[in-house]
């Protein structure tokens, strides 16, 4: 699995459902596909940030990103990744994208997300 900073949260092993929002961390259910991984069946290491991405997108509103950029002309850009990889995830298993943003200024969320299999950063 990986996490995108060193910061882990608790982590029960319950499986939430999508959208779902447990000790600060929302919760988005990932299942691995084919398309995700390499020859091996083990996920391609850049398929993640994609995990991540979703996980922001489902936390902020796909509507609500559009309708901003629509409104004002402002977005959201991704300015700085850092991720550590623990643990190999694999064809077909059921992942969970945890994350949790923090406002660090007037303009600029930071996310705290992981993905976890089983409870297992």
């Amino acid at each position: 699995m990986a996490a995108s900073t060193a910061a882990v949260a608790t982590a029960s092993s319950a499986t939430l459902e999508a959208d779902a929002v447990c000790n600060g961390f929302h919760h988005l259910p990932v299942r691995v596909y084919y398309e995700d991984t390499d020859c091996t069946g083990v996920v391609y290491h850049s398929n993640y940030l994609k995990y991540f991405e979703r996980s922001r997108e489902h936390l902020l509103g796909p509507e609500g990103l559009v309708k901003l950029f629509h409104d004002s002309g402002r977005s959201f850009v991704v300015t700085t990744v850092d991720v550590h990889f623990k643990a190999a995830a694999h064809h077909g298993d059921e992942l969970e994208v945890r994350t949790r943003p923090e406002a660090t200024s007037a303009f600029r969320l930071v996310f705290d997300q992981q993905v976890q299999r089983a409870g297992v950063v």
